[in-house]
C-alpha cells in the first residue's frame, strides 16, 4: 500500500530509516500485516521520535516527559510529579 502511494506520487522514500506504529487504543494487533515498501519489511514499534518528539502508540506524554527530565536533570518529587501526575 505505502509502495503504490510513493509510485503514484512519484516519491523516494529509503525504507530502512522508516518504521511502523500502531496509533490505536486496540491492544489487539493481530490484523496488522507487516509493510514492505521496497522490499524491506518496515520494523513495528511502540514510540517513535518525530520532529524532536517522542509519539507513542497511545499517543500520551509519557515517553516524551521521560526524555526531558532525563535530559534537564530533575529528580526528587518534581520529577516523579511530570512522570506520573497525581503524585
Amino acid at each position: 500500500m505505502v509502495q503504490q502511494w510513493c509510485d503514484q506520487t512519484l516519491l523516494s522514500i529509503n525504507p530502512q530509516e522508516m518504521v511502523t506504529i500502531p496509533l490505536t487504543e486496540d491492544r489487539d494487533l493481530k490484523g496488522l500485516n507487516e509493510q514492505i515498501l521496497s522490499r524491506h519489511t518496515l520494523q513495528l514499534t511502540s514510540d517513535v521520535k518525530y520532529l524532536g518528539r517522542i509519539l507513542d502508540e497511545g499517543l500520551t506524554w509519557k515517553g516524551q516527559l521521560k526524555n526531558v527530565v532525563r535530559l534537564i536533570g530533575l529528580s526528587g518529587p518534581v520529577r516523579a510529579h511530570l512522570v506520573k501526575p497525581g503524585v
